[in-house]
């Protein structure tokens, strides 16, 4: 049906265009001129409505450099076309023959069969290369439109090559012209828009599996924003830039002075850039590959329904250190005041031994700070096995009585760029049934490192003198209805992380927790304020609150029954309430909004989004980015 619907719509475009340019004098000329004008026209709308905001370029601005990038690249192929200057005289393939390959001027099936095969092979490997990495479907698009005008151009090339202009058409140009009119109506008439539900029926679940479908669906039948006025917001609030400054102040959970606890744990904090929740078997049981981590869990805390506030590193981890929700800019400087975690580290005089990945390099101090983990390594190249072994040859310079250390370890293993750059195969010859197996074998090569480091610190008497925390930044689409990576999107599947937690035995006699509770990695600064001794109040509703209280002790309840959660790249918001059990998203990119029931599994249910529904999570979405605003004392008053 795609084939016909897409062929139809290219014999309209192409017929009238060729109808008007036989009115004027110069036919052939008119022809290249209006197939120019319209490669231009198409090629800026691409980049200023799917390029762009795709990866979160949502100004004014984004026209300006999509007329530009769009002018440039008609004018080198057309120039390259009118070079050819191919001999039939045809005005669209003079001005698209730069698409196709000198060779096919020749007849011989041989040179038609490998200028296919190869076309065929393109689409092929970007399919290929979307189901490893994608944003928002960006590149399933690029790729069915570049085999879209390839095949077109091709096959107006075949049809006028073999009969020099002269084949007679099967129907009469008008009865051609009717028919794909019908079709295009049909299709109007019967395919249904985008829906706001996620796979709420079987035409979104088919446009999800074929991304040629998809894409001309979304050209035909484009959704209709929700609310006219809402996504502008949003992305007026997203990738703030130099017009709306945001000025330095101090962030605390509580007030600071000076005056170490009595009791200071060393802290290891580990963080495994994009590891899912349902790749650790404490959330997992089919899971076998990670009998480390489930003897961690066994003896240690695990918080059922954990999540992080951001979809991407960029904005993840600065909330973990920040405690909460930061301004969607990247980032204000100086960050150093804000960074309550790093104020905490330096009152208690802790001596952190940190991995310096991109972001904590802007966002903490140097003063301080110990000698760098994996010093050797690019960012890209951080792995936890590494880390460890690290941290482990330093283990040994800890004394009783001594500088306590914080860690802080951000591995990029199972990093989807990351398995890309090591060839997106297994790193071991294990099985792994129901799992992603590329991603699963390097899950399965952590665990082992992350448990000999656990025997390592219970052999030098240091475990129960240690507190650690194993979670993740966010977590990833892995295929689930054919999206893939976490930059642009907030689906279930990247909000929910792994989070374990062991406390010293004695520290665990004097607090108390609710694993059954929402928690979040924003969560894990205000409980170290909490756990060595410290009566926190948050910043803002916009903030975390301790995991851990004092046994005997009501715990603090939270600002409200939801939170907010984002993108930390694209204009993407959702709002998590009922207890962590639902999430409305509003996405400022694709213009439509989604509702999901979190019921433990990996990707949640899809819910249909009633007009109830959206006014609900949009005015709770919009009050919260208020919130976050009025905190941090800035206008988002830039052009959008």
């Amino acid at each position: 049906m795609k084939q016909e619907v897409a062929a139809a719509a290219a014999f309209l475009v192409l017929t009238a265009m060729r109808a008007f340019a036989a009115l004027r004098e110069r036919p052939v000329h008119a022809e290249f001129w209006l197939a120019t004008t319209l490669l231009f026209l198409s090629l800026a709308t691409v980049v200023g409505t799917i390029i762009l905001p795709t990866i979160s370029v949502t100004t004014g601005a984004r026209w300006y450099a999509g007329l530009a990038f769009a002018f440039t690249l008609t004018m080198v192929l057309a120039a390259r076309g009118r070079l050819k200057d191919a001999s039939h005289g045809d005005g669209v393939l003079v001005a698209l023959g730069a698409l196709v390959p000198t060779k096919l001027a020749t007849p011989a099936l041989w040179v038609w069969l490998l200028w296919l095969s190869t076309v065929a092979g393109a689409g092929l490997s970007i399919a290929a290369v979307g189901r490893i990495v994608d944003w928002n479907f960006l590149v399933a698009t690029l790729g069915v439109m570049i085999v879209w005008l390839l095949a077109l151009v091709s096959g107006l090339s075949f049809v006028v090559l073999l009969g020099a202009g002269e084949i007679a058409p099967p129907l009469p140009t008008r009865a051609a012209f009717a028919g794909c009119l019908v079709v295009l109506g049909l299709y109007q008439a019967v395919v249904p828009a985008p829906s706001h539900a996620g796979t709420a029926t079987p035409v979104d679940a088919w446009a999800l599996a074929d991304p040629s479908f998809r894409t001309l669906r979304e050209v035909l039948r484009p959704p209709a924003p929700a609310d006219a006025d809402f996504y502008p917001f949003l992305q007026q609030h997203t990738n703030l830039g130099p017009e709306t400054p945001v000025a330095a102040f101090d962030v605390r959970h509580a007030t600071l002075t000076g005056v170490p606890a009595t009791t200071r744990p060393h802290v290891f904090l580990f963080v495994i850039d994009s590891l899912r929740r349902d790749y650790v078997s404490a959330y997992n049981p089919s899971n076998t590959f990670t009998p480390a981590l489930k003897a961690f869990a066994a003896e240690n805390i695990v918080f059922d329904r954990a999540f992080t506030r951001y979809g991407a590193t960029g904005l993840s981890v600065p909330s973990i250190w920040v405690g909460g929700m930061v301004p969607h800019k990247q980032y204000p400087t100086p960050f150093g005041p804000f960074n309550a975690l790093y104020a905490l580290l330096m009152d208690q005089q802790y001596t952190p031994w940190l991995s310096w990945d991109n972001v904590v390099d802007v966002i903490v101090p140097r003063e301080g700070t110990g000698p760098r983990l994996s010093a050797n390594r690019a960012v890209k190249d951080f792995r936890f096995c590494e880390m460890v072994g690290d941290i482990r040859d330093r283990l040994g310079e800890l004394t009783p009585g001594g500088p306590p250390v914080f860690t802080w370890g951000l591995a990029q293993d199972v990093h989807i760029s990351a398995m890309t750059r090591e060839g997106g195969g297994v790193v071991d010859d294990q099985p792994y049934p129901g799992f992603h197996p590329p991603y699963a074998s390097r899950v399965r090569r952590l665990d082992g490192c992350f448990g000999a480091f656990v025997d390592d610190l219970k052999a030098r008497g240091l475990y129960d003198h240690s507190i650690i925390i194993f979670t993740a930044d966010h977590g990833d689409s892995l295929g689930e209805e054919g999206r893939w990576g976490h930059a642009y999107t907030l689906f279930p599947e990247i909000l929910q992380v792994p989070l374990i937690v062991h406390l010293p035995r004695a520290m665990r006699e004097r607090f108390e927790t609710d694993t059954t509770a929402p928690a979040f990695t924003a969560d894990v600064t205000p409980t170290l304020y909490a756990l060595l001794g410290h009566k926190t109040t948050p910043p803002s509703p916009a903030f975390g609150q301790p995991l851990f209280w004092p046994k005997g002790e009501a715990r603090q309840p939270r600002a409200s029954d939801g939170v907010l959660v984002a993108s930390s790249y694209g204009s993407v918001y959702g709002w998590l309430n009922d207890n962590g059990r639902q999430l409305y998203v509003s996405d400022g990119v694709s213009l439509r909004d989604y509702r999901y029931e979190l019921d433990g599994s990996p990707t949640g249910r899809a819910l249909p989004v009633t007009p109830d529904d959206r006014r609900e999570g949009q005015n709770a979405i919009r009050e919260a980015i208020g919130e976050v605003a009025s905190f941090y004392r800035y206008a988002a008053t830039g052009p959008k």
